[in-house]
């Protein structure tokens, strides 16, 4: 199944369900149908700035992951781009099971690892 080229950024299907980038801006979350299933947008881009996205970054990660086992690790801006960077486990309903700062505002890295060792996801590069 391929995803329509309107997206700047798209992650694989699974479990019937992909992380699409709009405009270099938001994820969204489409079906195979291309309908968006989960009513939440996830900014990948700080409000008032002209950064790249998240997505669209050398750092290893260049498109979202996929769902495993109903979850999914998401980076994204809180409160519409507003807020601090964060790193959270979604469900496939779009609900935050778990999430934690992953930068201060000076952009210091804070190290999630040891809040995430229960769901057994570990972030950054091998």
């Amino acid at each position: 199944i391929a995803i329509p080229g309107k997206y700047s950024t798209a992650g694989p299907f699974s479990e019937g369900i992909a992380a699409v980038e709009v405009d270099g801006r938001y994820i969204i979350f489409i079906d195979k149908s291309g309908r968006q299933v989960i009513d939440k947008r996830f900014y990948t881009v700080k409000a008032g700035t002209r950064n790249a996205s998240l997505y669209s970054t050398p750092d290893g990660c260049d498109h979202p992951g996929g769902f495993v086992k109903g979850l999914m690790h998401i980076r994204y801006f809180e409160n519409d781009g507003r807020g601090p960077l964060v790193n959270a486990l979604i469900d496939r309903e779009g609900k935050i099971i778990l999430k934690r700062i992953a930068a201060t505002a000076e952009g210091e890295v804070v190290d999630e690892n040891k809040d995430f060792q229960a769901y057994k996801w570990r972030f950054g590069r091998d």
